[in-house]
């Protein structure tokens, strides 16, 4: 199976050793909390010119991934391109709709065939995963008890989170 990620390329417009630059080295990510989030660029950037948001021609760094049956994943091939993504997705709703939990996402159903590509992928991820992993978006975290019994603890809450492809990247 051969995957492609294409990630925005800020390179294209921040240039090396410009203030923008270095206040995102600073920042080194952009961090997303329940409150606010603390965008690693400017919010022009981060939401607009860089951001591959929906129905927009963009400029990217693209890894191909080939998965064997039986091979890790493995990047082969990365370059420069220019995409359109068609469907802004949050991981929380494509995961509750993988998991049976929840509906199909209306951006998944608008794009012929993303379901089954999003099916797939997960088949894969799930075949390359520690075992206690189950699926994208949060997961339960084990923990020792007093005695060494790994219990589960619930995900902390997640209300007023912002989800990828929802502000700031």
């Amino acid at each position: 199976m051969k995957i492609l990620v294409a990630v925005a390329d800020v390179d294209s417009i921040v240039k090396n050793g410009s203030a923008i630059d270095a206040h995102a080295r600073h920042n080194t990510t952009s961090v997303y909390t329940a409150a606010t989030v603390f965008p690693m660029l400017p919010e022009e950037l981060s939401t607009n010119l860089t951001s591959l948001n929906p129905n927009e021609d963009r400029t990217a760094t693209v890894v191909e991934m080939v998965i064997g049956k039986d091979d890790p994943c493995r990047p082969r091939i990365s370059t420069g391109a220019r995409v359109r993504n068609h469907a802004k997705l949050a991981y929380n709703s494509v995961a509750a709709w993988l998991e049976g939990n929840g509906a199909m996402p209306e951006a998944v159903a608008a794009v012929k065939g993303l379901d089954d590509n999003l099916r797939v992928q997960n088949r894969v991820a799930q075949k390359h995963e520690e075992p206690q992993t189950r699926t994208w978006g949060p997961q339960p975290r084990n923990r020792r008890s007093q005695t060494g019994i790994r219990r589960q603890r619930n995900p902390r809450s997640r209300s007023g989170e912002k989800e990828p492809g929802q502000g700031h990247h």
